[in-house]
C-alpha cells in the first residue's frame, strides 16, 4: 500500500470516529441548585455610638444639675462634668431635673395667699416648651418639682396687686456659667413682690413738655405759692456723659424716689434745692437714655404730691409730669380718675 492511500485511511478512521463520538447516547447528570442563604429573622442593631434614638433617656440621678455655687473661672471642676457629658449625650442640657421654690411678698412684707405663678421652661419636647401653673400657700410659698428642661421663666400675679419690675423672672439650671444660673434650695425660696394696690384718690395732674438749654432756668407751677425751677448746668451729648440740673423748690422741698410705685409720700426729708447728675438713682422701670428722675415734693401748705423729670442728653427739651393731692396732709398718691360727672 502507497503512502499516499494510508494517509487517506487514517483521515477517514479518525473522521468516522468522530461522528460516532457525537451521537453516542451520554448518560444524564443532574443539575444542582446553590445552596440558599437563609435571611436573619431580625436585622441587627447598631452599635451604641451609631443609636438615632431622638429621645435617650435622662442624665443619670447622680448629677440631676450641675451644682456648685458662684462659677470659679476656668478651673471649676464643673467643666469637666460638662465635657464628660457632651461626649455621653449632646442634648443634655435639655433634660436637667427643674426644681422650683419661690415666695411672695407684699409692699409691706405681708405673705400674699392664692397668687398665681406661671411657669414656662425650654426642653426636648415637640413643642420645645412646657409650661404649668401653681398658686401660693396661705404663707405666700409655691414650688415646681420634677420637671426637665434647661432655661425656666416665672411671673407673678393676682387681681389687685401690680407685679414689680425688680422681679426675677428668668432661671437658668444646666449653664452654670451664665448670671441667671439658679440652685434651688427649699430652705431659701427666692422672694417675690407684689405691690398691694390701696384705695386711690382723685389727684390733681399736670403734665407738659417745656424747652430747656444750658444755663436757662426754667418754671413749672405747682400751686398758687409753690413753684419747681429747674436750672441745666450741663447738657452734653449722650456720648459725652455730662448733664447736671439744680432744681429749686419755691415754697415747699423735694426729694429723690426711686420707688417703683410711687403711691405714698414720705413725711420729712424735703430739701429746698437739690442737685441731680448722670449718677442720680432712676427708677427701675426706665431705660439708660433717659436722665432727670422721680421726685416727692411737700408744698408750703403740707400737701404732697410726685413729679417725674424726664430728659435725654444734649436735647433742648424736657417733659414733666406731677400729681398733687388736694388735701394737706394726705400723703396717698395713688390717682383715681374721677367718674364722668363728678366734681
Amino acid at each position: 500500500m502507497s503512502s499516499k492511500n494510508l494517509s487517506l485511511s487514517i483521515a477517514v478512521v479518525v473522521v468516522l470516529g468522530l461522528v460516532i463520538w457525537a451521537f453516542w447516547p451520554k448518560p444524564r447528570v443532574e443539575e444542582q441548585a446553590a445552596p440558599a442563604v437563609a435571611k436573619p429573622a431580625v436585622q441587627p442593631s447598631l452599635p451604641p455610638n451609631l443609636q438615632r434614638d431622638p429621645s435617650p433617656p435622662p442624665p443619670p440621678e447622680e448629677y440631676p444639675q450641675m451644682k456648685g455655687g458662684k462659677l470659679q473661672g476656668l478651673q471649676d471642676p464643673r467643666w469637666q462634668k460638662k465635657r464628660e457629658l457632651d461626649k455621653v449625650d449632646r442634648a443634655w442640657e435639655g433634660r436637667i431635673k427643674i426644681n422650683f421654690y419661690g415666695r411672695v411678698l407684699d409692699q409691706f412684707d405681708q405673705p400674699v395667699a392664692d397668687a398665681e405663678a406661671s411657669f414656662t421652661w425650654t426642653d426636648l419636647s415637640p413643642e420645645g416648651s412646657s409650661a404649668r401653673k401653681v398658686r401660693s400657700n396661705a404663707s405666700g410659698y409655691f414650688e415646681l418639682i420634677g420637671a426637665r428642661g434647661k432655661h425656666m421663666s416665672v411671673r407673678l400675679a393676682k387681681e389687685g396687686y401690680l407685679p414689680y419690675e425688680a422681679n426675677q423672672t428668668g432661671f437658668e439650671y444646666a449653664g452654670f456659667w451664665e448670671e441667671t444660673f439658679h440652685e434651688p434650695d427649699p430652705n431659701n425660696p427666692v422672694i417675690f413682690r407684689l405691690h398691694k394696690k390701696t384705695e386711690g384718690v382723685p389727684l390733681l395732674h399736670r403734665e407738659d413738655r417745656i424747652e430747656a438749654a444750658s444755663g436757662q432756668r426754667l418754671t413749672v407751677p405747682i400751686e398758687s405759692q409753690t413753684r419747681l425751677g429747674i436750672t441745666l448746668i450741663e447738657n452734653g451729648q449722650i456720648r459725652e456723659k455730662k448733664w447736671s440740673a439744680q432744681l429749686e423748690m419755691t415754697g415747699g422741698g423735694i426729694q429723690p424716689s426711686t420707688d417703683e410705685f410711687p403711691f405714698e409720700a414720705p413725711e420729712d426729708g424735703y430739701q429746698s434745692v437739690l442737685t441731680i447728675d448722670i449718677q442720680n438713682p432712676k427708677p427701675v422701670n426706665w431705660g439708660g437714655l433717659y436722665q432727670g428722675g422721680l421726685f416727692y415734693f411737700k408744698t408750703s401748705d403740707g400737701r404732697y404730691g410726685r413729679i417725674e423729670l424726664k430728659t435725654v442728653s444734649g436735647k433742648n427739651f424736657m417733659r414733666y409730669s406731677f400729681f398733687l393731692n388736694p388735701t394737706p396732709g394726705e400723703r396717698n398718691l395713688q390717682h383715681r380718675p374721677k367718674p364722668i360727672g363728678e366734681r
